[in-house]
């Protein structure tokens, strides 16, 4: 079954393996918030570039059949902090930076995907993703991935987890 805490160690996992990012427990790069952390001024917490799973929500896909989906959507922030925000071509080399970052965890993403790695990329599809670029008060620029990671769910009654049945 996947869960929060599985999407959230996948990522991890690539923010550890990619090359730019290079996450560790000593210098985090990676991070899950809430999208207010992000625009309140973290960057004296953060060591950039940075990856963030800054948003998760799911819903539930019926179909009328057996088959019962939950489709769990992230958001995944790439950012990166300019020292000069009159410093416009740095900024445009942080987003075309970010961007190629992004890309590289959505090629990664489908890689898994293709060679089955992980379950709840089983139906992840590169066609649903529409990033937007952003920026934040306090002079960091990045992209904001929205993806989608869709897994059977299981629709039956555990009794065990309730006391009146």
């Amino acid at each position: 079954m996947t869960t929060y805490n599985n999407l959230k160690a996948y990522f991890d996992n690539l923010a550890r393996n990619h090359a730019q990012i290079l996450h560790t427990d000593a210098e985090k790069h990676f991070f899950h918030c809430d999208l207010n952390e992000i625009l309140s001024g973290i960057s004296s917490r953060v060591n950039f570039p940075a990856v963030m799973m800054a948003d998760y929500d799911y819903s539930f896909v019926d179909n009328n059949s057996d088959n019962h989906l939950k489709k769990r959507s992230i958001a995944l922030v790439f950012l990166d902090h300019a020292a000069d925000v009159d410093d416009f071509p740095g900024i445009g080399d942080i987003y075309s930076n970010m961007e190629q970052i992004a890309d590289d965890w959505i090629n990664r993403m489908y890689d898994d995907k293709l060679e089955r790695r992980h379950a709840f990329l089983k139906d992840f599809q590169i066609n649903e993703i529409t990033a937007l670029q952003f920026s934040t008060v306090d002079n960091n620029f990045g992209i904001w991935l929205p993806i989608i990671a869709t897994t059977l769910h299981d629709i039956r009654l555990d009794t065990g987890k309730w006391t009146d049945l």
